[in-house]
């Protein structure tokens, strides 16, 4: 698959991300604006609105599809604020920009590629004695070749500061009023029947965060798989265009895929870590002797090698030992239960039909009202569901192919990838500043 990180619109995506935070978008209606705008910065016919036109245009035009009150005036001034030279520190942290924009393709690569050619070309070597003609000629093609060398470094600085949003000048006043807000209104207006008309008046947009919800509710995923799986679903939103390739659910179902991936793969490390953590205190405290540090840290390790799952539920034997439960009767119990409560009379038939099909038993219900309860699925849909995510057999259950999920966990695994690069770098540098 090809890249899908968007890198020639970039400060559109981070100013658009910014408005969100301000207005205090739902995520419905940000994921809808950034669809907008990503369907907009890929279509034939060209868009003539500045960035912040067009930005503030895609949040008033979603506010309306989505049914979400937003103020014109809140829009256009905060739109204003953050677009000026002056905000670029707040707009940063509004939206730290993670990625990089890139050059596009074409004549900027050539310039880049000079360039860097011009600066790593060694300095001429001074003529021998009495080559005074060649030395002559050779003064001034070096210095216009520096001259050269400096203006292309100025053109690609100039280059790269104009990739963010900037007005002409900045005004005096932070806040429109008057006259020049409504003239402010009026080209809201304006850049709302361009976008609609770029658009084709196609408003409708998949939300792929409700469908990841729902695969998280029916597989049982963690509080931590879950949270992941909305980071990468973000990010995706932000700086891809998969979702206009891609269906929503086949995106939500990929995020999820990853974030189980990652969550087990850091689960795993902090579990070697903790015991090798305890071995070594265990070897410290037996007076170093081998024999003695394994016996002692046999139980501690045995403890950290267990699985969530796995600990969860030796907690509960240890309670019922304690309190002279039977384990007997409350597998029984819950026997009972899942047979007086497995009609779906709730449940629609895609879901129901994903329930039984994966084997994640039967949602617990209350005895009183028969409306869900607020713990979800129980521990066997729990471990049901990481048996469904490890080898994807819940894919086809949803009625989707793995072979698509798979491009775009490919897709995702590459932003991932570019976003912990920058990470790294920032890291660096500011290691350098400290040393400094």
């Amino acid at each position: 698959m090809s890249s899908v990180i968007v890198s020639s619109y970039l400060p559109d995506c981070q100013l658009l991300k910014a408005l969100a935070r301000v207005l205090d978008l739902p995520a419905v209606a940000t994921t809808t604006a950034f669809t907008y705008l990503h369907r907009i910065r890929c279509s034939e016919h060209p868009c003539n609105l500045s960035s912040q036109e067009l930005v503030a245009a895609c949040i008033y035009v979603a506010a309306k599809a989505e049914e979400v009150n937003v103020s014109a005036n809140h829009l256009i001034n905060s739109a204003r604020l953050l677009s000026q030279r002056s905000q670029q520190q707040l707009l940063q942290a509004l939206a730290p920009l993670d990625l990089q924009p890139t050059l596009p393709a074409g004549t900027d690569q050539q310039h880049a590629a000079a360039l860097a050619g011009a600066e790593q070309q060694p300095a001429v070597a001074a003529p021998a004695a009495g080559d005074a003609a060649q030395q002559h000629v050779a003064a001034p093609v070096a210095a216009a070749e520096g001259q050269a060398a400096v203006q292309q470094q100025q053109q690609q600085q100039q280059q790269e500061s104009q990739q963010l949003p900037q007005p002409e000048a900045d005004a005096p006043s932070s806040l429109v009023t008057g006259d020049d807000y409504y003239a402010a209104k009026d080209r809201l207006f304006i850049a709302e029947q361009v976008v609609l008309r770029l658009m084709s008046f196609q408003l409708r947009v998949q939300q792929p965060l409700k469908q990841l919800l729902n695969f998280c509710r029916l597989l049982g995923a963690g509080s931590a798989v879950a949270a992941a799986a909305v980071c990468l679903l973000n990010d995706a939103v932000t700086y891809t265009q998969l979702l206009l390739s891609q269906d929503a659910a086949v995106v939500a179902a990929a995020a999820l895929q990853l974030a189980w991936q990652l969550v087990q793969q850091q689960q795993h490390d902090e579990l070697g870590r903790a015991g090798h953590r305890e071995v070594h205190q265990s070897r410290a405290a037996s007076g170093g002797t081998d024999v003695a540090a394994a016996a002692a840290g046999r139980a501690s390790w045995e403890a950290y090698s267990r699985t969530p799952q796995q600990q969860q539920q030796q907690q509960q034997r240890d309670r019922h030992r304690h309190d002279g439960r039977s384990t007997s009767r409350d597998a029984s119990r819950d026997t009972s239960t899942r047979q007086r409560h497995s009609d779906g009379s709730h449940y629609s038939e895609g879901r129901q039909r994903l329930v039984d099909a994966a084997g994640l038993g039967a949602v617990r219900r209350s005895s009183s009202s028969g409306r869900r309860s607020a713990a979800g699925l129980s521990e066997t849909a729990t471990a049901a569901g990481d048996a469904a995510l490890r080898d994807g057999s819940w894919l086809a259950v949803v009625g989707l192919q793995q072979r698509e999920v798979v491009e775009v966990q490919q897709a995702l695994q590459q932003l991932l990838a570019v976003q912990q690069q920058q990470q790294q770098q920032q890291q660096q540098q500011q290691q350098q500043q400290r040393s400094h």
